[in-house]
């Protein structure tokens, strides 16, 4: 696993992030002398919602995060960030096509992943347990099923973004065991999200358990660290950049485009900017 470390990363919210629909609601100017917390109960409480899926049972709650009083030129709009890492019971309903049939066309338009051949869960538990493994294509074509199935654009964060919601989520290195799955305390496994205190914003599991997928100016990579990394390598500043060692046990001829067999630390959390 390579990691990459810079403190650049957490001023990295005020570089370019996509541009919110006219359907949006407007970011709310940050007021000055304002905690994350209080910040957060005044301007965005109201906002936050519950995503129900559509042809399932499903939901998931999305957490409102502003973007603080930025420079004009530098300004990243308002988004939503999932409260807790996209886990197997919904990536299943992706991946095994599991929702009600819809229009047939948009069926027919549809990617999905291959079926991975093996149990990606790794026998350490599937419902409530953060889905893993999947590649970052994995992770794009799950997002563009889940803004079809809702009617809204979800996609993988930028580095902006997820950086954003995790300094706001307040999480100190004396509270990580309270907040975070690492070596020390997860016993070589993942654990059912949200099992750990709730951030100051209302997410949960932001460092810890699994790394989740961003995208950056130079392509994909995770952050927040993994269950497997030790208490320095977790925090909203780690960056891992994806290497072939991620894929290599993988006995197909090529190798699969959709699923890392190496990569048990590799998740995802989605943010949603209409």
């Amino acid at each position: 696993m390579k990691l990459i470390w810079s403190s650049s990363y957490l001023a990295a919210c005020s570089c370019g992030a996509v541009s919110l629909l006219a359907s949006c609601q407007p970011a709310v100017p940050r007021h000055q002398g304002s905690t994350a917390k209080q910040l957060h109960q005044t301007t965005n409480e109201s906002r936050d919602f519950t995503q129900q899926i559509a042809g399932t049972t499903l939901s998931i709650q999305m957490i409102a995060v502003t973007t603080g009083n930025q420079d004009a030129s530098q300004t990243m709009p308002a988004f939503w960030i999932q409260a807790k890492e996209v886990t197997w019971d919904l990536y299943d309903t992706f991946v095994y096509e599991l929702d009600e049939p819809g229009n047939p066309a948009e069926a027919d338009g549809m990617t999905r992943p291959s079926k991975p051949y093996v149990t990606f869960d790794r026998g350490w538990g599937h419902a409530g347990y953060p889905a893993l493994s999947m590649s970052a294509k994995n992770a794009e074509a799950f997002c563009a099923w889940l803004s079809v199935k809702t009617d809204r654009h979800y996609q993988i964060p930028t580095q902006a973004q997820w950086t954003r919601a995790c300094e706001l989520s307040l999480i100190a290195e004396e509270t990580l065991q309270s907040h975070a799955w690492f070596k020390s305390n997860a016993n070589g496994t993942t654990h059912p999200v949200g099992e750990k205190l709730k951030s100051q914003i209302g997410t949960y599991d932001m460092c810890g358990n699994v790394a989740e997928w961003v995208t950056t100016s130079n392509g994909p990579a995770l952050m927040g660290g993994s269950y497997r990394d030790v208490e320095n390598p977790i925090g909203c500043a780690v960056v891992q950049v994806p290497v072939p060692d991620w894929n290599d046990s993988d006995p197909q001829i090529p190798k699969s485009q959709w699923w890392l067999a190496d990569a048990p630390f590799a998740g995802l959390r989605v943010v949603c900017v209409d």
